[in-house]
């Protein structure tokens, strides 16, 4: 059986960790819960705007996105 949450953890939680569990999340979101955290997060901070960009070139809306 598959797991039911895979979180992605990366320091700040504004960039990579939150890239990657848009990017599954879009894949898989009907298969698993996708979620992200950091080890020393930025709380609260959005997405990284480069980030953000690259997120709504596939058609990802990041805008309700807060790191912890």
């Amino acid at each position: 059986m598959p797991p039911d949450l895979v979180l992605v953890v990366c320091t700040g939680n504004v960039c990579r960790s939150p890239y990657v569990e848009f990017t599954l999340r879009h894949a898989l979101d009907a298969v698993l819960r996708i979620g992200s955290a950091g080890t020393d997060a930025l709380v609260g901070e959005p997405v990284d705007p480069g980030c953000a960009e690259l997120l709504a070139a596939k058609g990802v809306d990041t805008d309700d996105f807060a790191a912890r």
